[in-house]
């Protein structure tokens, strides 16, 4: 009987609890609408917006080379890494498409992060580019069309060899980003330019793109 007592006093205050759970809470960017079944169910509608920074990490084993002074690939220790020569024009290529939970629109922010190693423990500045395309589907853009432009940043060695550096390029604008839209981009040392004065191989150990993700994904129906 107590067992039996006991158990309908915690029934009793489980379901005054539930019953001072807002049905509606807070508006999170627009409107969101849950329900709280007695059974456990949580049922959302409306949407449910934020804005959270998210990174697309690409090692050298993600990129391609040119059959034009590519730069070498290479494992120095555990690490995968492009050597890129100063006195060479070296490019590398990759690509990613826009997707359904990122954010679009105009004026659209991107970062995009050079991790880096120098070959000695000489002091020197690096000059890190990427070069953008972006296209649309179905539209008249074409993959051979030509890129955004050079976007580039110098950044210095400390002195000890294979050091990894990073050197970051933020708030890129991009002035018009639509859902499924495809970048692909060269990057390169910009070695000929006088702002790069670090004389041996800087080897390039991750590159880094990063965005905003403002919802969950497409909503099918």
């Amino acid at each position: 009987m107590k067992k039996i007592l006991f158990f309908l006093l915690i029934l009793v205050l489980l379901t005054g609890c539930y019953r001072n759970i807002p049905k509606t809470p807070p508006p999170l960017g627009t409107a969101m609408n849950a329900n709280i079944t007695i059974n456990g169910n949580i049922n959302l509608t409306g949407n449910l917006n934020y804005r959270a920074k998210q990174e697309l990490q690409i090692n050298p084993t993600a990129l391609k080379v040119g059959p034009v002074n590519p730069p070498q690939e290479q494992i120095i220790n555990l690490a995968p890494v492009f050597s890129f020569d100063r006195t060479k024009s070296e490019y590398a290529y990759s690509s990613f498409h826009v997707g359904y939970d990122q954010e679009v629109g105009t004026n659209i922010s991107y970062d995009v992060v050079f991790y880096w190693a120098p070959n000695d423990n000489t002091i020197g500045t690096v000059r890190w580019c990427v070069n953008p395309l972006q296209t649309s589907p179905d539209t008249n853009d074409t993959i051979n069309d030509a890129p955004l432009g050079p976007i580039c940043i110098n950044s210095q060695s400390q002195g000890i060899a294979y050091q990894v550096i990073s050197a970051a390029l933020e708030d890129i604008i991009i002035p018009q980003v639509n859902t499924t839209d495809l970048f692909t981009y060269s990057l390169y040392r910009d070695g000929a330019n006088a702002a790069d004065t670090y004389n041996d191989d800087a080897h390039l150990v991750e590159f880094t793109v990063r965005f905003y993700k403002n919802n969950l994904g497409e909503i099918d129906g």
